[in-house]
């Protein structure tokens, strides 16, 4: 049996049974049943993936321990960690974390709950999280690994971890816990903004010594290290985002008015895309002296009259708009501008359109900054790939602005795609979920597998379903 505390047991048992009971209802669906792998504490199920399978009863319980401990625990032999912590990793990795929905971020805003109620939820959640990612950067390939900077980062998420243990059994009604807790988050956020820039220098330091590049689709360590700062990125993100809602809701933070903790309601996509372009052109003007203006189009298709004047809004977070948008213009203003360099006193304009339709908001931003060629495409979404001069060690010059913004896009299901015609311009193609209910996290989680098994990191297996949880279900019935 794990060692989770009782505290929290009837949290993570509510959450659980949610997921899983959610998925046999869906249990015809070959896509859910790959994508699905969880042992429930007290509830006796299990993922037994020789058999590709849920196992119910006793047996579960032996053929969870037998697998999935002869697949982690060897791992844990070479960290350098106590063996109380390690022992933690390896129970809390044992479930999958639980995708929550916009709206169901919105519902846990608006009902009033306690915040005794967040904080054993956070307690549960955060630290499935953090485990998964934690084991999961001890599979970073080793080029990686022996980076200073990358024993840094996982060191980071390791105290991390260590230290929210030490809220599980704690009494969430005596005051000084909650602010105890809101101190750790407080400290948790200060250091999750070295995790890029940190992750982006050991990756610089590896190509210096090792006379390698990160660009080329078909290197197998390229791909791969791709493949686990994908991860490791989309977790902070999610990370971010519980941490973020919890200290803005229950007033640790000036909220937004009119927004549910770091969520608006009312979010007005083109708004948001206009204050962008604003800091986008501030900076182009800094470096060239001159921008490009943008012309704008609404398209509302749920509205009978198509009204093209009036801006299409939804429910959604204006701080992730804010971060694709921006960087998808800020890289189109640089092409547009250094390829009509001739025309600068004349500059075309950047073409957008901001579509809604019933399922998704589309925003199509058009450059004639020349393109790329169709071979490089895929290496834009390539950490530490750029065009540009590599001026510093943030993140954002050193090429991984569009990989993080497409990990922004997809961390609720919607997606950032390119489309360049070579000698012309680039199409970027941002698509959001446009309902609240169906914008559901999509998270990494840790799979064991063993080195005589192929592993297809791209047939989604190691990441949550999109379906997400009922957890909040009867209480949405019953407002």
């Amino acid at each position: 049996s794990t060692s989770i505390l009782p505290d929290t047991m009837g949290v993570l048992s509510r959450i659980r049974s949610s997921v899983i009971s959610s998925g046999f209802r869906r249990a015809g669906s070959k896509k859910w049943r790959n994508e699905t792998r969880l042992e429930l504490v007290g509830s006796q199920a299990c993922w037994d993936p020789t058999r590709r399978t849920i196992v119910t009863g006793q047996s579960s319980s032996n053929l969870c321990k037998e697998k999935y401990s002869s697949l982690v625990l060897p791992m844990t032999e070479s960290w350098s960690m106590e063996t109380s912590v390690k022992d933690k990793l390896v129970d809390f990795t044992k479930h999958s974390p639980t995708p929550i929905s916009i709206e169901q971020f919105l519902i846990m805003g608006k009902i009033g709950a306690k915040e005794k109620d967040s904080f054993l939820f956070l307690l549960a959640e955060m630290s499935t999280r953090l485990a998964h990612t934690i084991v999961d950067l001890q599979r970073i390939p080793e080029e990686l690994m022996e980076m200073e900077d990358c024993q840094f980062i996982i060191n980071q998420y390791t105290a991390s971890f260590k230290e929210l243990l030490e809220f599980h059994g704690r009494n969430p009604n005596e005051s000084q816990v909650l602010e105890m807790f809101e101190k750790f988050l407080n400290t948790f956020q200060a250091r999750q903004t070295d995790t890029v820039p940190r992750m982006a220098n050991a990756c610089m330091d590896m190509i210096s010594q090792r006379g390698m590049g990160l660009d080329d689709a078909t290197c197998h360590l390229s791909m791969s290290i791709k493949h686990y700062l994908d991860r490791l990125y989309t977790s902070m993100i999610s990370l971010q985002m519980l941490s973020s809602q919890h200290l803005s809701i229950y007033g640790h933070r000036r909220s937004i008015p009119h927004q549910i903790g770091i969520i608006n309601p009312q979010t007005k996509l083109t708004s948001v895309l206009v204050d962008c372009y604003d800091d986008a052109a501030f900076d182009c003007e800094n470096t060239y002296m001159v921008a490009p203006k943008l012309n704008i189009k609404n398209y509302n298709a749920t509205d009978p009259d198509h009204d093209v004047n009036e801006p299409v809004s939804g429910v959604h977070i204006p701080a992730h708009l804010y971060t694709i948008f921006h960087e998808v213009l800020k890289n189109s203003m640089r092409a547009h501008v250094e390829h009509n360099w001739d025309n600068r006193d004349n500059l075309p304009p950047i073409q957008a359109i901001v579509c809604q339709s019933n399922d998704d908001f589309t925003i199509k931003i058009s450059d004639m900054g020349g393109g790329v060629p169709r071979h490089n495409v895929d290496k834009m979404f390539f950490y530490l790939y750029t065009t540009g001069p590599k001026q510093s060690n943030s993140g954002k010059s050193l090429g991984y602005g569009l990989p993080l913004a497409q990990l922004y896009a997809r961390y609720f299901h919607g997606d950032l795609r390119i489309a360049s015609y070579e000698g012309y311009g680039t199409d970027a193609y941002i698509y959001i979920r446009a309902l609240a209910s169906t914008a559901v996290e999509r998270l990494p989680m840790y799979v064991p597998f063993t080195r005589d098994e192929k592993y297809e990191s791209d047939m989604g297996q190691d990441w949550t379903s999109k379906f997400g949880s009922d957890l909040l279900k009867d209480v949405k019935t019953a407002q």
